[in-house]
């Protein structure tokens, strides 16, 4: 006799892959406006809200327009880099592909985004506009991006 005490071995499940589903959540967000710089409102003076793919296509617009690794409140992994190629010059090719690859990696690690594909670029002197296709399991949204490069 121990004077530990003796506990029974429980035995874990065992989890097999075609057991487990993956359900992607995406609950409410503040509406906000980058252009004006203000939180959009209701008729009732209260912060507008939304969820679904329109409250995703809100987080993917902050993640374009956030720098990766300049502010401590996000992680690594949240913003991009696409500022690093403000005033470097580079070929238009190689320049649409660094922010395709760029945009990419900002979006992809986010569990509700599937892929970002069709990417289209087009240069207007010291900025760059792109457009491409956001697939989700929520949907495919097109989504717009610029770059002001100079």
């Amino acid at each position: 006799m121990s004077i530990l005490p003796q506990f029974a071995m429980i035995e874990e499940p065992t989890l097999m892959a075609s057991n487990l589903q993956t359900t992607v959540r995406s609950g409410k967000n503040p509406v906000f406006d980058y252009q004006k710089g203000e939180y959009v409102r209701t008729a009732t003076g209260r912060i507008a809200e939304v969820e679904g793919l329109e409250s995703l296509k809100g987080w993917v617009l902050k993640a374009l327009i956030t720098a990766r690794n300049r502010f401590l409140v996000y992680t690594s992994e949240y913003g991009n880099e696409a500022h690093e190629l403000i005033g470097v010059d580079l070929p238009d090719e190689i320049l649409f592909m660094e922010l395709q690859r760029q945009i990419t990696e900002a979006l992809i690690y986010d569990p509700r985004i599937t892929s970002c594909t069709d990417f289209r670029f087009e240069r207007e002197a010291e900025r760059v506009s792109c457009e491409f296709a956001l697939i989700t399991p929520l949907g495919t949204e097109t989504m717009h991006y610029t770059l002001e490069v100079s």
